[in-house]
């Protein structure tokens, strides 16, 4: 890790929603603690929470001042993803399984706060929702 920083990557993703939370977050903060504070670090969960360990795991995380949760929740779980967004303080980055408008639509409607991790697929909901 302290590699890639040194030779200019602008930030890692790490892969969480392991079966036992608190391995995530012992690897979390070995990265935050190698990478320092100021060091762009996001995780992405795989859509492998439930609501309640979505809520729970991203309150443990905002200590670690993370860019975004990628995909916490079941992509088609827009009350959750409004639920949650409106729970934490870190951006919640969803979207990325969504293939149509009215998905992306909905999504944008109910949580507008949500970052749409794939913009190119995306990009014409968010033109349209802009207006």
């Amino acid at each position: 890790m302290a590699i890639s920083r040194e030779n200019g990557i602008g930030g890692i993703k790490l892969k969480v929603g392991q079966p036992n939370t608190a391995e995530d977050l012992r690897r979390l903060t070995a990265v935050r603690q190698t990478l320092g504070d100021d060091f762009p670090l996001m995780v992405d969960a795989n859509q492998q929470w439930d609501r309640e360990t979505a809520i729970r795991m991203g309150r443990k995380m905002e200590q670690f001042n993370l860019v975004w949760i990628e995909e916490p929740l079941d992509a088609y779980d827009v009350e959750g993803h409004a639920a949650l967004t409106a729970a934490l303080d870190t951006p919640i980055a969803t979207g990325e399984m969504l293939t149509s408008f009215r998905e992306h639509e909905q999504l944008i409607l109910a949580t507008p706060a949500t970052l749409c991790s794939r913009m190119r697929r995306a990009s014409a909901v968010l033109r349209h929702s802009c207006r």
